[in-house]
């Protein structure tokens, strides 16, 4: 065997080591919080703006990846964190797991444009992907009628890790999706990285209108700084009362 090879496969030892540590993090949290056995799928939606280029570029989403993929280990069935990526559109990609974390990064940049910033994309695509597209109700002969998707029940809730560094061009769509999520166990932990004051993630965090709170924001200007302990508790103030609104609302089972 090489020694580039033995060197690598050490790597990813370490690396899958720290993954393991940070899950039984998530684990005992989980306990403390209320949320013992309690499943969910988990989501992350990662800005691909032009703004965020250097952050690819010098390993810092790669890192995000590797404190992200955790809470997946720790909620999800599946083991594995969705990964939705976003720009002015939105794209499901490749679901992030132990197996395809290394390639994540590589994949995203070559697969999308950089772009502007909008944030109700992302949004109404895990409406539709979670919950169903619209589909019209009523009228007659194709006249009239309304918009509405299904309302079934889920298994387990939605938990969306929402990471930007930029703000958005499209406020007044983003606070309609968020009040029309609302309606369905769909959590989004909102993430600004860097040093733009996110005001409107801010108003978002307490927008009004809603059927019930279902987002939270924190601006982490270093994710780097933060150790796990304090990443995670960040993450989850608000998700547990969340979960226990959806349970009486019965919106998961």
């Amino acid at each position: 065997m090489s020694s580039n090879l033995i060197f690598c496969t050490k790597i990813n030892l370490l690396k899958m080591n720290q993954l393991d540590l940070r899950k039984q993090v998530v684990l005992d949290l989980k306990k403390t919080i209320g949320l013992d056995g309690q499943k969910a799928t988990v989501v992350l939606v990662l800005d691909k703006s032009g703004s965020m280029q250097t952050r690819y570029q010098n390993g810092f989403v790669q890192r995000l990846l590797d404190r992200v993929l955790p809470i997946g280990l720790g909620f999800d069935d599946d083991q594995s964190v969705d990964l939705i990526v976003f720009h002015h559109e939105a794209f499901m990609h490749t679901p992030i797991t132990r197996a395809t974390i290394g390639n994540i990064v590589a994949d995203v940049v070559k697969s999308y444009q950089w772009g502007a910033t909008n944030y109700a994309p992302p949004i109404n695509l895990l409406m539709d992907v979670v919950v169903g597209k619209q589909v019209k109700t009523g009228g007659v002969l194709g006249m009239g009628g309304t918009m509405k998707r299904p309302n079934t029940p889920q298994q387990n809730p939605v938990y969306v890790i929402y990471v930007t560094d930029g703000q958005n061009d499209d406020k007044s769509a983003t606070e309609e999706s968020l009040r029309e999520c609302s309606q369905y166990p769909i959590f989004f932990q909102f993430v600004g990285i860097g040093n733009e004051r996110f005001t409107f993630l801010q108003k978002l965090d307490d927008l009004p209108g809603r059927v019930r709170d279902n987002a939270d924001f924190f601006q982490a200007n270093d994710l780097d700084s933060i150790s796990d302990d304090e990443l995670y508790s960040r993450m989850m103030t608000e998700f547990p009362e969340f979960v226990r609104q959806c349970k009486t609302a019965g919106l998961i089972r």
